[in-house]
């Protein structure tokens, strides 16, 4: 967001302040494929960042380990706001190939 910061004063005893803003439209819907990077890893799920901007819940595959700082690729299940207006994004982990370039590693079996 910028303002002017010289208003100009009207004769009419308005105030003309010109605003500018630049935004972004980011509007996942379900089935899309995103890519996140992993900044939080638990059991089942991991969470990601989107675009350097927005958070992702990611439902992890068996059969890949990531850890944080991977690249993974996930299609979206579900996009919702919270109560305070953040967008929430769930999604579920694909699993990825070598061409894809994302890092992936095979669970060891103990």
């Amino acid at each position: 967001l910028k303002v002017d910061p010289s208003p100009k004063i009207l004769d009419s005893g308005f105030v003309l302040v010109q605003i500018s803003a630049r935004y972004y439209v980011f509007s996942p819907r379900e089935g899309d494929t995103l890519r996140g990077v992993v900044t939080k890893m638990g059991e089942e799920k991991c969470g990601c960042l989107v675009y350097n901007c927005f958070n992702a819940s990611v439902e992890l595959v068996e059969e890949v380990v990531v850890s944080a700082g991977d690249v993974i690729e996930f299609v979206v299940r579900a996009v919702s706001k919270t109560k305070d207006g953040i967008l929430a994004v769930i999604g579920e982990m694909q699993v990825s190939s070598k061409e894809t370039g994302y890092k992936h590693k095979k669970k060891e079996h103990s």
